[in-house]
């Protein structure tokens, strides 16, 4: 019941996201309404309901005001057509092409448009650029449930996109960031111990830069569906915080500041992505709880990452890696602590042999869950299905998360170089499992989107039962516990 406001806020956010484009573009009247009922909301706090509601009108109001503006087109639209040289900032990470170029989003004064250049030049996320090409409107889908290119890039508020036959880079006149200066150190730092395939492929673990990564290996990771540690989602966050609270304590002020600070540097360093920025938020809320003396709860927190995600960037509901993150996020939460306690509970007494079969069962558990909530979501927006996600993700997600560790102390600890051979050898054997299981027969199977509707439904079953199976479960367990316990008593 305490969960129902943040998730009828939410949904009042999504709900004003997806009817924004059917409305009048009017987003100054609804700002200046969403202002109103803040106002009215407030001056009733008095009366519990009647705030509640004029509290959660203006998420709506406010998102369709928000969604409005992204959508729209900006002054690159009328110059489509014509040869342009344009001068900003690469805003998303350089991804490599099939044909060996690079795609990224550049950021001008004019608006935004995506670039694809034919030449493998370096490039990184916040590089001062100037490109010259012919900049165009996105292709349409000229046959029913053809993909449409242009409403795909719209979404991500894209409305040109720039074929470039040249590509120059400039220095920034401006400071650099602790965070970009984080990033570059991390990204050099790689480059200067390793070969480029593998410091690519440890600067894709590391800060989300998969500008040097070799497109066949990446492909590797997608059909493994395992692409997920190659850019800064939750595990990666999760497994660096609790470092930070092994070496600084929790529960205190100051070190848990600290802690924040680091943990909050090292995630924009790695990208403001939804996946990056959603884990973020969690983390921060669960470092936070014993601060304020409260108990952190993982739907309430994710609830509160994804409003604070969408309100500002409404379009990143549409980002198939934002989609997907909270997804996978929400299945995991929801059922693998029941699914946890109904197969094999934790037991103090347990031997050391038990709980390492423990620890492997329940991984596998876990990558079946985050198969079971990711897969209609892969099979929407990529056309694929991985049969051997759940193996691959096993022993590829833990070997990632220890090349986290190795690789974030030998950026530190520069003078540790053995720490490199160690990581060279990890590198090696993690694209060894990527590129086996990647090859195995029928690893990924191509298949045709599912409805949309059926997306839909699949997550309202898997995800609205969850409380009532949760509190069945507990009951069982507790009456299975008082049934044990009275023997021993009467003994």
């Amino acid at each position: 019941m305490r969960l129902r406001p943040l998730f009828c806020a939410l949904a009042l956010v999504v709900l004003g996201i997806l009817v924004a484009p059917f409305l009048p573009h009017q987003p100054l009247i609804f700002d200046a309404l969403a202002l109103a009922f803040t106002v009215v909301g407030v001056a009733f706090l008095r009366h519990p309901t009647v705030a509640t509601l004029f509290l959660l009108l203006p998420f709506l109001l406010f998102s369709l005001a928000q969604t409005q503006r992204t959508l729209l087109p900006d002054a690159l639209v009328q110059a489509s057509g014509r040869y342009q040289i344009l001068s900003g900032t690469v805003q998303s990470a350089p991804e490599p092409t099939r044909s060996g170029g690079l795609r990224f989003v550049l950021a001008s004064a004019e608006g935004r448009t995506q670039v694809t250049t034919p030449t493998n030049q370096v490039l990184h996320r916040g590089d001062s650029v100037r490109v010259h090409g012919r900049l165009e409107l996105p292709s349409r889908a000229t046959n029913p449930g053809e993909f449409d290119y242009r409403a795909s890039l719209l979404r991500h508020g894209i409305h040109t996109v720039l074929w470039a036959n040249r590509v120059e880079t400039h220095l920034l006149l401006r400071r650099a960031t602790p965070a970009e200066r984080l990033r570059e150190t991390i990204r050099t730092t790689c480059h200067a111990h390793l070969p480029p395939e593998d410091a690519g492929l440890l600067a894709s673990l590391l800060v989300s830069d998969r500008s040097q990564l070799p497109a066949n290996l990446q492909e590797a990771f997608v059909r493994t569906g395992t692409i997920h540690i190659l850019s800064t989602s939750g595990l990666h966050l999760s497994v660096f915080a609790g470092v930070l609270v092994l070496l600084f304590g929790r529960g205190k002020p100051l070190p848990t500041l600290l802690a924040l600070a680091l943990l909050w540097t090292y995630a924009l360093a790695a990208g403001t992505g939804g996946a990056v920025m959603r884990s973020a938020v969690m983390t921060t809320t669960l470092l936070l709880a014993p601060l304020l003396r409260r108990e952190a709860e993982p739907l309430h927190t994710l609830a509160f990452a994804a409003i604070l995600i969408l309100l500002p960037e409404p379009l990143a509901l549409y980002d198939p890696g934002t989609q997907l993150s909270f997804a996978t996020m929400a299945t995991l939460v929801a059922w693998a602590r029941p699914l946890e306690n109904l197969i094999w509970p934790w037991e103090p007494e347990q031997s050391v042999l038990a709980r390492f079969a423990r620890i492997c069962i329940l991984g596998l558990l876990i990558g079946v869950l985050a198969q079971v909530g990711s897969a209609p979501l892969v099979a929407y927006h990529y056309n694929l299905f991985s049969w051997v996600s759940p193996i691959a993700n096993l022993p590829i997600a833990a070997l990632a998360e220890v090349l986290l560790l190795l690789g974030l102390a030998a950026v530190a600890l520069p003078f540790l170089t053995p720490l490199w051979w160690l990581i060279g050898l990890s590198l090696a054997l993690l694209k060894t499992l990527a590129l086996g299981f990647a090859a195995l027969p029928y690893a990924a199977l191509s298949v045709a989107s599912p409805p949309a509707e059926f997306v839909f439904l699949w997550y309202a079953l898997l995800l609205l039962p969850t409380h009532y199976v949760c509190v069945r479960l507990n009951r069982r367990r507790f009456s299975q516990a008082s049934f044990i316990s009275k023997p021993e008593m009467a003994a």
